[in-house]
């Protein structure tokens, strides 16, 4: 794959007359800048490197391979005499001539580019010069055979979109969806009324073709603005081999997953947190040498940048095999720092120890360093993740390593929600975030620390009554017969069961964002039009699972200062 730049620069060496050449070279990780430079040096008063890229093959674990293709005067016997010293494999890219040219004149043929077999990513919809009317035509100083025209057909299938056209758009899509909707619901409330049976046939017909095409608009407008994630893993490779250096730190680093595709401003989005839970990677995780050869450690740590589509959600995991976290001093500093209620102490889980180091002011570090260690960067890691409808978890062991995983969904421009109602109030929860939904039993609801829980298939569901979180007023008294019902919601690797009145049923949304004066409203990702000029408050159900904790954790502690 040619960057739109690459390929222009190919064009031109082609048709001034250069010869087209694959080098296939393989460096350590540890020395590839060095390397890199050293071969663009050597290779620079010999012609011209177009582009390289990794192969993803015949490469160990420290090592990569490399695909570069370079344009030269030099014979290939001159440039193996020139270039043999950095090791590998150098090819001549042969030329192909087009079938109408064969049978011509050698004095009368043009200049024709040579055929790349340019390895293509899978998946991938484009490639360079691979068809024959993709092909760049003959110079313009060669004149078209007479009573031919010439043509200025692109050579390119690949046009650059502003993001924000995508979304005008997509919004316009969702209207029609929400038309459709409506028209849907005033034809069952005409359709027993109506005695015309072949009419009623036709618009059921009508309303099925509809369907099938708006959802492929929909898919068709969220394919062009997945990206892969490997553009951005390839940036956080070259942030890492620095920082390495930096922190005279050595370590490999494992990517799998680069061609998972995410939302575009997804990607936009994600780059600052992995890049700060890269360096805290390598700069907290990662010990020096001497350190992991103590403990019995290859003395090159392993960092490991995961990424893998589940169901409509896509996980990023970056996990390293360092010093781990150590729970005991993260909790001594944020007491210190009074961070959390001493209070607390007792009723805090692991789990909620290590989750304090996205807390604001944190740091186990004495001093801060270059790097860092300054009590800032995770809490904001959160935070962003948390605006993109994610949530990000941390499991960790001392001397083991550690694990942070992301949990994004795969598009921020439509959702799929379910469609609640509580105390007479409308609500969408994203499906995304739901694992079942089940019809409560008030007799089965027991009280486990202080809050409502319930069995569910052997283990047990922590229950929070949306009417009570939200103290909404009641439209009605509540009864012990009356019939509601438990979305199970999922908040990275926690679990919560959200009582409501009723289900009203599904539906494709865009979301909004809500105004300034509600913007920092907990628990609310944003608002949607439901139709029937019917708007509903969608739920953030990671940081509603945490106002919830929390709120239970003031509780424990008031509780605990009334008792002393």
């Amino acid at each position: 794959m040619l960057t739109e730049y690459e390929e222009h620069r190919l064009r031109l060496n082609v048709d001034g007359g250069f010869r087209i050449y694959r080098l296939r070279v393989q460096f350590s990780l540890l020395t590839i800048d060095a390397s890199l430079e050293q071969l663009k040096a050597t290779a620079k008063p010999h012609g011209e490197i177009i582009t390289y890229l990794p192969t993803g093959e015949g490469a160990g674990a420290d090592s990569i391979e490399l695909d570069i293709l370079m344009a030269s005067k030099r014979t290939l016997s001159e440039l193996e005499g020139l270039l043999g010293g950095m090791g590998g494999v150098i090819l001549e890219v042969p030329r192909k001539r087009r079938a109408s040219e064969a049978s011509a004149s050698p004095s009368d043929l043009p200049v024709v580019e040579g055929h790349l077999p340019v390895y293509e990513p899978r998946g991938s919809s484009t490639s360079v010069h691979a068809e024959e009317d993709r092909k760049p035509r003959a110079p313009s100083s060669v004149p078209p055979p007479e009573g031919k025209l010439g043509t200025v057909r692109s050579v390119t299938q690949t046009v650059r979109v502003d993001i924000q056209k995508l979304d005008r758009l997509m919004n316009a899509v969702s209207e029609l969806a929400i038309v459709k909707s409506s028209l849907d619901r005033l034809f069952d409330r005409i359709r027993p009324q109506s005695s015309d049976r072949r009419s009623v046939a036709e618009l059921v017909r009508l309303s099925r073709t509809f369907d099938r095409q708006l959802e492929s608009m929909q898919q068709g407008i969220l394919e062009v603005r997945m990206v892969p994630l490997g553009q951005l893993f390839e940036r956080l490779t070259r942030v890492a081999r620095q920082v390495g250096r930096n922190a005279n730190k050595q370590f490999n680093l494992v990517v799998t997953g680069a061609e998972t595709e995410v939302d575009k401003l997804i990607v936009e989005e994600l780059s600052d947190p992995l890049m700060h839970m890269m360096r805290n990677a390598i700069d907290h995780g990662i010990e020096p040498p001497a350190v992991r050869a103590a403990a019995g450690k290859p003395e090159a740590g392993t960092i490991a940048l995961n990424a893998f589509q589940k169901g409509s959600h896509v996980l990023i995991e970056l996990e390293d095999d360092g010093g781990g976290i150590d729970t005991e001093r993260v909790l001594e500093v944020a007491l210190a720092r009074n961070l959390i209620n001493p209070a607390e102490v007792r009723s805090t889980s692991r789990r909620d120890i290590l989750n304090l180091i996205f807390m604001p002011g944190l740091s186990t570090r004495a001093e801060a360093g270059e790097i860092s260690g300054r009590g800032v960067g995770m809490d904001v890691v959160k935070t962003n993740i948390s605006k993109l409808g994610g949530v990000i978890d941390v499991q960790s062991e001392v001397g083991i390593g550690t694990k942070l995983a992301i949990t994004l969904p795969i598009t921020l421009a439509i959702m799929r929600v379910l469609v609640a109602e509580v105390e007479g109030h409308t609500f969408a929860i994203p499906l995304a975030n739901v694992r079942e939904a089940v019809q409560l039993s008030e007799s089965d609801v027991f009280t486990v620390d202080g809050h409502e829980a319930m069995s569910l298939r052997g283990s047990t569901l922590r229950l929070a009554r949306l009417s009570s979180v939200f103290e909404l007023e009641a439209a009605r008294r509540p009864t012990r017969t009356a019939k509601r019902f438990v979305v199970v919601t999922m908040a990275g690797a926690a679990r919560i069961g959200l009582v409501v009145d009723q289900l009203v049923g599904g539906r494709d949304v865009v979301m909004k964002a809500l105004g300034g004066s509600l913007r920092a409203v907990r628990g609310f990702a944003g608002a949607a039009d439901l139709g029937d000029e019917q708007l509903g408050l969608v739920l953030d159900t990671p940081s509603l699972y945490e106002e919830i904790v929390a709120g239970d954790r003031r509780r424990v502690a008031a509780a605990a200062g009334r008792s002393a």
